[in-house]
């Protein structure tokens, strides 16, 4: 009997002793050892954000596939053509009652830029690239909220339907793509802790929007200027030094263009034109209070104070695009 219990434990350690430490059930955790599985809210979390930010992003692509309608598309287009043969033009070529006059082509990378893919593919090159730039900024301002990811694409989509009849082929459709890339930008730094690049890359890109789209880059500065100074109401470890820093090498990255602060001076010239409401960009939203833009406005003005309390700069980004809207 006791020979028996001796054999029968011998045989129980000789199986255990063959069994690897490592294949024990369990999660592993260490060098070279895999991680154990996904919890499934995680998972699911993760499939969820994957999935509503792609649909996001196909949905604002569809809607920007479409037909050349905005005639000033065909004069950009002839700009680039020009500077492309001739070089950048100083005097207007051609309007009627302006002719020969001086022209700041404030928006002459946009042009060249346009004329070189409708030159390459055609109509649909060109819109396809407007849609990559309106489809890519909506993704990037879903990140924002990407911890609620499906509520997130489902309010931007909305503000994309809102906002499809300006989806058209001009130099303004980077204005969505730089302004909702320094959005994003700021909302993942802490303002009592800005990092370095902030000195490089905001004035890098504002030389960049500026060479697109001219005296629009002038948001740049603004945004970052007044953002900064939101947040230091809440947080006195704000450092207003750097972020004027930044906001000033930015101000002055305006200048960086052919036509060197020109811009800026016909960018106060045309807020001022005693007849700029007779064009379409400029007539105030009276009609569209009743309709999308007017139930994204209402929610603005009841999100603005919860907003400020967690993150003062938005609820300055907020104020400053409803009245720029």
């Amino acid at each position: 009997m006791g020979r028996r219990r001796r054999k029968a434990k011998g045989s129980a350690q000789r199986e255990n002793a063959a069994v690897p430490e490592d294949s024990a059930p369990g999660p592993r955790t260490g060098r070279g050892e895999t991680p154990g599985p996904v919890p499934p809210d995680c998972a699911s979390q993760w499939s969820a954000g994957l999935l509503s930010g792609g649909i996001l992003f196909l949905f604002v692509f569809a809607l920007g596939l479409t037909h050349i309608r905005d005639a000033d598309t065909w004069w950009h287009l002839k700009t680039g053509q020009l500077i492309l043969s001739e070089g950048l033009p100083r005097a207007d070529p051609f309007s009627y009652v302006s002719f020969s006059r001086p022209w700041v082509s404030f928006e002459w990378l946009s042009q060249l830029l346009f004329y070189g893919l409708y030159a390459l593919g055609g109509a649909w090159a060109l819109t396809g690239f407007k849609s990559l730039l309106l489809a890519s900024a909506f993704l990037l301002l879903w990140r924002v909220n990407r911890d609620r990811p499906i509520w997130s694409a489902a309010l931007l989509a909305a503000a994309a339907l809102g906002c499809r009849l300006q989806f058209v082929e001009r130099p303004f459709v980077f204005d969505y793509l730089f302004a909702a890339a320094l959005y994003a930008g700021l909302w993942e730094i802490r303002f009592d802790a800005p990092p370095a690049r902030l000195l490089w890359a905001v004035p890098l890109g504002t030389a960049v929007w500026a060479n697109l789209h001219g005296g629009a880059a002038a948001l740049a500065p603004l945004m970052l200027a007044a953002s900064a100074a939101a947040e230091r109401l809440k947080d006195s470890r704000v450092p207003l030094r750097r972020w004027g820093i930044a906001a000033g090498l930015a101000a002055a990255a305006l200048a960086v263009n052919p036509h060197g602060p020109a811009i800026v001076r016909h960018l106060w010239d045309t807020l001022n034109f005693p007849g700029k409401e007779l064009i379409f960009e400029w007539h105030p939203p009276t009609g569209e209070y009743r309709g999308i833009y007017g139930f994204f406005l209402a929610a603005a003005a009841a999100a603005l104070y919860p907003v400020a309390r967690r993150r003062p700069f938005a609820a300055v980004w907020l104020l400053l695009t409803a009245a720029a809207s």
